[in-house]
């Protein structure tokens, strides 16, 4: 497990637009699902969860390339 925590901090310390685009995916997928707790919308949640589902895939890509 330390390992691939290393390798994907070494990962986005050497890509550091691909860290800033991580980011701010989680970042807006993590805002679109908490405002459902004002206001309920089919977009707004396909927004939330797509934006997490991108976050995921950078990390993935961050922990399988070399």
């Amino acid at each position: 497990m330390r390992e691939l925590w290393t390798r994907g901090s070494i990962y986005f310390s050497e890509h550091v637009c691909l860290n800033a685009f991580a980011h701010v995916f989680a970042g807006l997928g993590i805002a679109w699902l908490v405002s459902l707790f004002w206001c309920y919308s089919t977009p707004v949640l396909l927004a939330g969860v797509l934006s997490l589902v991108i976050w995921i895939a950078i990390g993935i890509h961050a922990l399988v390339s070399e």
